[in-house]
């Protein structure tokens, strides 16, 4: 099995930066990719395992099962397939603890111009617990954070 290196980890907004071992090794953050069944990348921040992801699913089952039988002690990330809309693209992300259990699923909506729009966050069990908004300016700047419970109330208000 070959072991790919980048710079981090993208689903489809913007491509991966390809790094070679040394390089990697060298920056200590970095993104390993290990093509196969099913496809794994492994995240490290100063040279230790922080993150295990697992890109290009909409049922999260195979890898959580592949994850738990894994136990790496150190959380996971499952991500849908990007799929793109007249609005723009937009993905899941399934957040597993190290214990194997599903804490989140959010879902990332993104314009045209590959700015994020909007966030839902949904419990293990997909009920909305919330979403945010995220305005621009003309020159791409990103204003600020709104996020809302799922009722429509504002919960908080973030300047960028």
């Amino acid at each position: 099995m070959t072991t790919r290196f980048f710079d981090t980890y993208a689903n489809g907004v913007d491509p991966m930066v390809e790094l070679t071992e040394a390089e990697a090794l060298a920056r200590r953050r970095y993104v390993t990719r290990e093509d196969g069944s099913p496809t794994v990348c492994r995240r490290f921040l100063e040279g230790r395992l922080t993150t295990i992801i697992y890109p290009g699913w909409d049922d999260p089952s195979v890898p959580l099962q592949h994850f738990r039988a894994m136990n790496p002690n150190v959380p996971a990330e499952i991500y849908s397939v990007a799929s793109t809309d007249d609005a723009g693209p937009n993905w899941r992300i399934w957040y597993v603890e190290p214990e194997g259990v599903v804490s989140k699923i959010v879902h990332q909506y993104f314009d045209t111009g590959d700015r994020l729009v909007r966030m839902d966050e949904r419990g293990a069990d997909s009920e909305l617990r919330s979403y945010a908004i995220y305005r621009y300016d003309e020159q791409d700047w990103l204003i600020d954070v709104t996020r809302y419970s799922p009722d429509g109330q504002v919960l908080s208000i973030q300047d960028a």
